[in-house]
């Protein structure tokens, strides 16, 4: 009987996909995800491991702490230079990841906002066209949400185009942030693109023979149990990498460590700017999703009266001149939304003494105390009275 339902086509098909996609789970298991896990890919790291950080923060419940939301230009902030400059004992988790926009930023806010009683003292929040262009959304849906959040703000008939050209953004702010208009977030190729990563692992992680076949290679690598140099495959080094960094992230509450970044020679800084833009913001149009996204991090933090600190991180010339080709250096339409809100607190912090850079976009990590300061410094002199915020 068997034997004849299996030689029907449509039953044969069904089993047939059905064991595709059974067989597509295995490389969810540890011991095998470690080994199909392109090496290089650290934004996989970055994104996933956010869950444990965020597992991490509910055991500091009943304690006074703050959030760093940003992406990888973000993740050296140090939280005892916070703390010092800002004197007061509170803890300052760092959910910044690559590549990250404010859809990213949204559902962390969302989410340790329902987990959480204690709201947060304060919020830093990195903002640029970086973070808002289609780019910062496509890189987090495979690695980052739940389907409930996804369906929740799903947007299927908005009236809006998903990516606005720049010579229409004044038109489409003044709309999304219209007090009429509610938007819910995501369109209809975002949420089909996330469930069609979230339930097929080889497509959420781009898993490929030839990047398997790399991760084999052997390399140098220093056993500190063991006190001795010995070889081990790239997926090994790339794994026991990952499980230093989560405890580490347990003294850095998420800071991103330095050996992460790549240090570009000033020299090769204008084509580095080049080639990081083909990726990070390939055009002058911005997301409609991380705009409306973005009113709703504003309404939320105003409605609840938390400081939300909007900073403009400092790039090289190279990449300033890009966004200025682009026209989205100064983003003057959408900053004027923030008058607005009482709550909000925007610096511009491509002043800062400080152009040492380790690539065309992010700051060397010598630069970042003189960050913290002049942001510490700002924020306390803009609003002197919720200095005991901060």
């Amino acid at each position: 009987m068997l034997k004849n339902i299996i030689q029907k086509p449509f039953i044969s098909t069904i089993l047939l996909a059905l064991a595709l996609f059974l067989t597509d789970k295995i490389f969810l298991i540890p011991s095998i995800k470690k080994i199909v896990l392109y090496y290089k890919k650290v934004e996989i790291f970055f994104y996933e491991s956010r869950f444990e950080l965020f597992e991490y923060l509910k055991t500091y419940r009943d304690r006074e702490y703050a959030l760093i939301l940003g992406s990888s230009r973000s993740g050296m902030f140090s939280y005892k230079e916070f703390q010092q400059e800002m004197g007061k004992e509170s803890y300052i988790f760092n959910f910044s990841a690559p590549l990250a926009g404010t859809s990213y930023y949204y559902y962390w806010l969302e989410k340790i906002d329902s987990s959480l009683q204690k709201k947060p003292q304060w919020i830093l929040m990195e903002l640029d066209a970086i973070n808002l262009g289609n780019p910062s959304v496509y890189i987090s849906l495979p690695y980052s949400y739940d389907p409930i959040f996804m369906l929740r703000y799903m947007d299927f008939y908005r009236d809006i185009p998903q990516n606005i050209p720049q010579e229409k953004q004044k038109k489409y702010i003044d709309l999304i942030f219209s007090s009429d208009t509610i938007f819910k977030g995501f369109s209809a190729d975002e949420v089909d693109t996330y469930f069609m990563k979230y339930f097929f692992i080889i497509n959420r992680y781009s898993i490929h023979p030839n990047k398997i076949f790399e991760n084999f290679k052997k390399i140098d690598y220093f056993d500190e149990t063991k006190n001795t140099l010995i070889k081990i495959p790239l997926y090994e080094f790339a794994h026991r990498t990952k499980l230093k960094n989560l405890e580490n992230f347990k003294h850095t509450l998420g800071g991103i460590p330095v050996e992460f970044y790549t240090q570009i020679p000033e020299k090769d800084l204008s084509i580095d700017a080049q080639r990081n833009f083909l990726r990070l913001l390939p055009s002058s149009e911005l997301s409609s999703t991380q705009l409306i996204f973005l009113k709703k991090i504003l309404d939320l933090t105003h409605q609840q009266n938390i400081p939300l600190i909007i900073y403009k991180p400092s790039m090289t010339e190279y990449a300033n001149q890009i966004l200025k080709t682009y026209h989205l250096y100064d983003l003057e339409d959408l900053i004027k939304q923030f008058e607005r809100y009482q709550n909000i607190i925007y610096i511009d912090t491509t002043s800062i003494s400080c152009k040492k850079f380790s690539d065309s976009v992010h700051l060397s990590p010598e630069c970042y105390k003189e960050l913290t300061k002049f942001i510490s410094t700002y924020a306390k002199k803009k609003v002197p009275n919720r200095s005991k915020s901060f």
